[in-house]
């Protein structure tokens, strides 16, 4: 659910068209700035690599962001227009 909510603000927020998608270099590829980079999550995340994140020792699960009262949660990257690049938490 956090994930869905925050694709949507982040698509709301860097679409500079109106349209609801970000368009990447040619015109057939047209995204969502929040779908542009798929299984990434930390940074030196490649295709089949989600990068470095944390794992926490008590249960094994991976992290990158740490919340209130210690919630952690995993975040996906998202596009940055300005750099075009994917940008992560890590």
């Amino acid at each position: 659910m956090v994930i869905s909510l925050a694709s949507g603000l982040a698509s709301v927020v860097t679409n500079p068209f109106s349209t609801g998608f970000f368009q990447l270099g040619q015109k057939a590829s047209v995204i969502e700035a929040s779908t542009a980079c798929p299984g990434m999550f930390g940074s030196g995340a490649s295709p089949g690599n989600t990068g470095k994140v944390l794992v926490d020792p008590l249960n094994g699960g991976a992290y990158n962001v740490v919340g209130l009262r210690g919630k952690k949660f995993l975040l996906p990257a998202l596009w940055n227009p300005k750099t075009a690049s994917c940008w992560t938490v890590m």
